[in-house]
């Protein structure tokens, strides 16, 4: 069984290769060619997605929040 964070650093390694085939962006850092893309990294996306399903289960009531919140925690 894979590992998350395996599985986290292969798609950022496919970002990265991708994001190089593009000249414009070929000689600029990680940080710049995601900024000039409009792109997050994967672990910020993650986080993201966790605050907006976290703020749409307080929006939602309380079971709606033990629903997430058990998805995160078992």
């Amino acid at each position: 069984m894979r590992d998350f964070t395996t599985d986290l650093e292969v798609l950022e390694q496919v970002r990265r290769r991708t994001t190089k085939v593009v000249k414009a962006l070929k000689h600029k850092s990680d940080e710049e060619q995601l900024k000039e893309l409009g792109v997050f990294t994967m672990e910020m996306r993650r986080l993201r997605d966790d605050h907006i399903d976290f703020y749409s289960a307080l929006k939602g009531g309380c079971r709606q929040l033990e629903t997430i919140l058990f998805k995160y925690f078992h």
